[in-house]
């Protein structure tokens, strides 16, 4: 072979050839040079995988994303670490939760939209908690109600500081939630539950909002949300392309226009529409409009349904598999 190039080389430099018998000359030789070079065949058991290098679930050390029986996650979405989706709940293409550093959840009838990242920080970034217990023998005035009704209590003999959280060592629960104590004798909380008994209370000092992300029940997040270390409370909607910042709040019943940006540690007061960026106060939501946010989380969902019919509740792999054993002449 290099015989052959040096023979044509000479010819080409002392032959009086015109451009065209040049060509045809290199062609020639290219092809026979091409006609030489031994092809190179794969292996048998080398197999052309469809493989695009994502999963659905990605376990981080002892945290493993939970997805309830009924809750629907296309197959393109991300759930990495410490993600909990609860029954009736929808996770759409392209969106990532990212539970890596704390709790992310998903509540019941909730849905998050098209390319949504989801994230949380690894400590709370408006303040911190510390547990404080007080052994108190309380005893209530009146049955503490929802709405934030005030409720005496007899035996708190100091001002209690900063916003906590109070729950009764026993099996039914005073106060769920985050009550605040105005006074040595008067209390406002949102509790709904029992309050007629005689019991000591554990006492929890929360400097801040809890630096994990919760979508309570019947949230509709809108497409290329962003949301980190944040609180969204019982029927609310997130408008699409909304950032939502660390221990923002958004409290029931509220709406955020598409594009609304809410600060860190902003809080969006309960029936209320808020747009821009920042985000704005921009009126008071009708009855009618509150009715309508846990209809709008209903229909996604039953939306949701006809796309869970379309895919198997197992990966597809095993067809993989029986190319392989096709292609090795291995009995299936």
């Amino acid at each position: 072979m290099a015989t052959l190039a040096r023979l044509s080389r000479k010819a080409l430099t002392s032959s009086p050839l015109t451009s065209h018998h040049h060509h045809l000359l290199r062609r020639t030789l290219a092809a026979e040079a091409a006609a030489a070079t031994p092809k190179i065949t794969e292996s048998p058991d080398r197999v052309k995988w469809d493989y695009r290098g994502q999963r659905k679930i990605i376990p981080l050390g002892q945290w493993l994303p939970k997805i309830a029986v009924d809750a629907y996650v296309a197959p393109n979405v991300v759930l990495a670490g410490q993600v909990t989706v609860y029954d009736g709940a929808s996770v759409w293409n392209g969106s990532v939760l990212r539970g890596d550093l704390n709790k992310i959840t998903v509540g019941f009838c909730s849905n998050v939209q098209e390319r949504c990242v989801v994230h949380a920080a690894w400590s709370s970034p408006t303040g911190f908690r510390r547990p404080l217990t007080l052994c108190f023998k309380l005893r209530t005035s009146r049955t503490l109600k929802s709405m934030c009704t005030f409720c005496k209590f007899n035996g708190v003999t100091r001002v209690l500081l900063d916003t906590v959280v109070i729950s009764l060592f026993c099996s039914q629960i005073l106060a769920l939630g985050v009550v605040t104590f105005s006074n040595p004798g008067r209390v406002k909380g949102p509790s709904h539950k029992v309050a007629r008994f005689r019991k000591s209370v554990k006492v929890v000092m929360v400097k801040g909002l809890p630096a994990e992300t919760s979508i309570e029940r019947f949230v509709s997040i809108g497409a290329s949300s962003l949301l980190r270390s944040c609180t969204i409370e019982p029927e609310c909607i997130i408008g699409q392309h909304s950032i939502l910042m660390e221990g923002s709040l958004v409290e029931t019943h509220s709406i955020l226009e598409a594009g609304t940006v809410v600060p860190p540690g902003r809080r969006i007061p309960t029936g209320e529409l808020w747009a821009g960026n920042p985000a704005r106060f921009v009126r008071t939501l009708t009855h009618e409009e509150t009715l309508e946010i846990p209809k709008l989380a209903v229909a996604i969902n039953d939306l949701s349904k006809s796309y869970f019919m379309e895919f198997l509740p197992y990966s597809t792999v095993y067809l993989e598999v029986e190319k392989l054993k096709k292609k090795l002449g291995i009995s299936i």
